[in-house]
């Protein structure tokens, strides 16, 4: 190899890395929609709720209000797992394109009963407790317009106000949550058996937590977990305040022709990076050892 192509092989790494940065704009469609159908289904329950509040106020049994959220929760289960299913699929065409766009070979998974039973009890666990906040921020809610003594029309708007500002945000972060962990795992799934590096990316904006800023940009060979013991962004498996609402990204790493791992590390960034030895650069470039 001619010092000129190497050169170009370098430019070409360098333009390859750039394009696999961001999140997959089918994931944001993914998330964006299945929120949308969460808030419809929520929405028509607590309309319920609400109406009864304005028609005949609070009583003493206040569970009767909230029984019509607590009967949503199978159909809130089955929705979000259909829809992880397709992000798993998703995550896997994601992986192979990013392992095509940096020339490496790619081999598409196929969506294994194993992996559909994990994602299946995940979204069992995460509707769950999203379920459990939700009826019990309702009950709090309710409770406190009874201390209140409102009339039943002004207790009826506290309610919907409340409960409008919670749902944009708990079924925001279900949705954003499971879609992403899906998409991540069936992603880091594809780059793993490729056999080559991986990279943690975030989104580089101010709302990315204080961990994983330190996170973007760090490096693991394949199968190897990142420095906050996660496999992959959204990893389930870690600590929830590290992949609850994460919206980073995993890429495969395409490593510099000139450059290789550092030894003895476990994970390391692009400035670690050493210079490979003189003679293995001389035989890519078309010389003898």
């Amino acid at each position: 190899m001619t010092i000129q192509a190497l050169a170009e092989k370098t430019s070409a790494f360098i333009s390859a890395q750039y394009a696999l940065k961001g999140i997959p704009p089918a994931q944001l469609r993914m998330e964006a929609s299945l929120t949308r159908e969460l808030n419809r289904l929520f929405k028509n329950a607590m309309d319920t709720l609400v109406r009864q509040v304005r028609e005949g106020g609070i009583p003493a049994d206040r569970t009767v209000l909230i029984s019509k959220m607590q009967t949503i929760q199978a159909q809130v289960c089955d929705i979000v797992f259909g829809r992880v299913k397709s992000a798993g699929r998703q995550g896997i065409k994601t992986g192979v394109r990013d392992l095509t766009r940096a020339g490496l070979p790619a081999k598409e998974l196929t969506l294994s009963s194993v992996a559909v039973d994990a994602m299946r009890q995940r979204v069992l666990i995460a509707s769950a407790d999203t379920m459990k906040r939700m009826m019990g921020k309702v009950e709090q809610t309710l409770a406190e317009v009874v201390k209140q003594g409102l009339t039943y029309d002004q207790a009826a708007k506290v309610i919907e106000k409340d409960f409008i500002n919670m749902r944009t945000y708990e079924l925001r972060r279900l949705a954003r949550t499971e879609i992403h962990g899906a998409m991540s795992s069936l992603r880091h799934d594809t780059i793993r058996d490729a056999g080559v590096f991986e990279q943690w990316i975030t989104c580089e904006d101010a709302d990315v937590r204080d961990s994983h800023v330190e996170l973007h940009g760090q490096i693991t060979r394949a199968g190897d977990p990142f420095s906050n013991g996660l496999r992959y962004p959204g990893d389930s498996s870690g600590d929830p305040a590290e992949f609850i609402n994460c919206r980073c990204s995993s890429v495969p790493f395409i490593m510099p022709p000139d450059k290789m791992a550092p030894a003895g590390m476990s994970y390391f960034y692009e400035s670690d990076l050493v210079d490979r030895p003189k003679a293995e650069l001389k035989v890519l470039k078309g010389g003898k050892a």
